[in-house]
């Protein structure tokens, strides 16, 4: 797993220059990106940043050419990006129509998210209690350290920035327990659900960062679960763990489905 990181670390050093171009929607304009050298990947970053930031909300038809004239691009890297962002669930292509904002998850979209997650996550976790090595423990506690260090830090809470560095944590976790499966499909399976694409786009439109405190006691649980190599230990931590984020993740989501009503109901009475 040793090697997990060093792709981890390069990866990481490969996004530097996207994050650098994390600039709000409307400070975006012709010199927002760098010129001809701009990359697929830096286009990417940025529309998925204003997709995930409301700034292009949910439902919005996306006009190509407009889109590249705001960013200062050609067509080319920006539906290279979309397509990418179709694939993660972001957004939606119709024949004829072209590219739209996909629709904030419902209730029904996340149950089914965490029963698949429910499926395959705890047979993860059973499967690398098996594998994992001191070296993959120490790494899985760094990420834990890590997160009750975000959950600590109440800067920036409405930012973008600092939804996604939690959230992220939260990924890399589940990525490395199911990497450390040694199952190549489940791995596969696990990160082809974007879960925690769906996690940020109801905590950040609730206006929440998400709970990284409870969330980084339950790791702490699995860990100690992984590091006794106990199969079954370790499934029914990863199992609890996915239940509880799913309570949250509906209280969240009943957060939003009240302010969404709330705000028809001003809507219809300012028309009557």
């Amino acid at each position: 797993m040793a090697s997990e990181a060093s792709s981890a670390a390069r990866g990481e050093s490969g996004r530097s220059a996207a994050r650098r171009l994390s600039a709000p929607a409307d400070e975006l304009g012709a010199d927002a990106l760098p010129g001809r050298q701009v990359l697929a990947d830096s286009v990417y970053d940025v529309v998925k940043q204003q997709i995930m930031d409301l700034k292009l909300t949910p439902s919005k038809r996306l006009v190509i050419d407009q889109l590249a004239r705001d960013l200062g691009v050609s067509n080319t890297p920006l539906r290279e990006a979309l397509t990418r962002l179709e694939l993660e669930g972001l957004v939606t292509r119709r024949s004829l129509q072209g590219f739209t904002v996909a629709a904030v998850p419902d209730l029904r979209d996340l149950d089914e998210l965490f029963e698949l997650r429910l499926m395959l996550e705890p047979g993860a976790a059973r499967a690398a209690s098996k594998n994992v090595s001191p070296e993959d423990l120490a790494l899985l506690a760094s990420s834990v350290e890590r997160m009750v260090e975000l959950a600590g830090d109440d800067n920036d809470t409405g930012h973008y920035r600092r939804h996604r560095s939690l959230v992220s944590a939260d990924a890399y976790f589940h990525d490395f327990v199911s990497e450390a499966s040694g199952n190549k499909l489940l791995r596969r399976a696990v990160s082809g659900l974007h879960a925690h694409v769906t996690i940020y786009r109801l905590y950040f439109k609730a206006g929440y960062a998400p709970e990284g405190a409870d969330t980084a006691d339950e790791h702490a649980s699995i860990v100690q679960a992984l590091g006794e190599h106990n199969p079954e230990k370790a499934a029914r931590a990863m199992r609890e763990h996915l239940r509880r984020s799913q309570e949250r993740l509906r209280s969240i989501y009943r957060v939003n489905l009240a302010r969404d009503s709330s705000v028809h109901a001003r809507g219809a009475g300012e028309e009557s």
